[in-house]
């Protein structure tokens, strides 16, 4: 969801801005794509989850970076951001919460 509201949000694409109906075709196009892959989340994840609260910053975007940091290093995954302010809650944080 966040991926086609970001492609869909003048802000963020400025003159690229999709339809949404483009940014569903794109998406797509992305999901077939053989160099990325998807998770889903297993039953250990929620119980992770609900212990984040305490790392989590205030600002808009706290509670998605934050599951998205977290979901990446509960599955020892990478997360590519050209968003500089990203806040990465590290393995070893993580690891401890477990």
């Amino acid at each position: 969801m966040g991926f086609l509201r970001l492609l869909t949000n003048r802000n963020v694409m400025q003159n690229d801005t999709c339809t949404p109906v483009e940014a569903w075709k794109i998406y797509e196009r992305w999901r077939n794509d053989s160099r990325v892959d998807f998770y889903a989340e297993d039953a250990r994840f929620g119980d992770l989850w609900r212990r984040v609260p305490p790392l989590i910053d205030q600002g808009p975007n706290a509670w998605t970076d934050a599951y998205i940091s977290t979901f990446a290093a509960h599955i020892n995954a990478t997360v590519i951001t050209f968003d500089a302010r990203f806040p990465t809650l590290e393995k070893t944080s993580v690891q401890k919460l477990s």
